[in-house]
């Protein structure tokens, strides 16, 4: 496929032309420790001496290539590219006390006040192929606007893929509360527990999406 940089982000980049803080993954469901993740980035970017205002961009996996993943880990449940964009969304918008502490972050580098604009890169919604093709087709796409891509990455994906050195790789602390938790929550119709994590309208959106699978 021929990869070209989705609209959204290229329109905020001519505007105020920053760094990308690129964020793949499986997101199946997207939960409080995704956000944690992107401010653990973020902090780095700070640390770096970075001042440029960072653009937010995340892919989720597409749809063919979690079957494939979760077939390795014996599991099926899996929610759909779309929903895990609307579920991200709505995480976004509602966990407030996790947005709060990316705003702060963030503020440093001339974000205070509206929270940074999410972007998704839906150029590999109907990918199959390997994961090392999305981050040299984004390379290529970004490096020749000129612009740094960041990737954001759990320091467990960082080791196995030996990217340790990698300078353009943020690891960032895993986080106790995973996916798979997330899932089978919903398979024992605990939303009580739910909402303790992340809070009613969250809670609320993972349900009626789970509802549809």
């Amino acid at each position: 496929m021929s990869y070209s940089v989705p609209r959204s982000v290229l329109d905020a980049f001519r505007q105020r032309p920053g760094p990308v803080l690129y964020y793949a993954g499986s997101f199946n469901p997207p939960h409080p420790g995704h956000l944690q993740a992107i401010r653990g980035a973020a902090q780095q970017l700070q640390q770096m001496g970075l001042k440029d205002d960072p653009i937010l961009v995340v892919a989720p996996k597409s749809d063919e290539r979690l079957k494939q993943k979760m077939r390795t880990y014996g599991e099926t449940l899996m929610f759909p590219w779309l929903e895990r964009v609307k579920l991200f969304q709505q995480l976004w918008r509602d966990n407030l006390e996790s947005l709060e502490s990316l705003e702060a972050d963030l503020a440093p580098l001339g974000l205070e006040g509206d929270l940074a604009p999410l972007h998704f890169d839906s150029s590999w919604r109907h990918f199959r192929g390997d994961a090392r093709q999305i981050r040299r087709d984004t390379d290529r796409a970004f490096g020749a606007l000129g612009c740094q891509v960041f990737r954001v990455m759990g320091e467990d994906r960082v080791v196995d893929h030996g990217l340790e050195d990698d300078p353009m790789v943020l690891s960032t602390p895993r986080c106790e509360l995973s996916s798979s938790h997330i899932r089978q929550l919903l398979v024992d119709g605990a939303f009580d527990a739910l909402d303790a994590l992340v809070g009613p309208k969250v809670a609320e959106a993972y349900m009626q999406s789970f509802a549809t699978l």
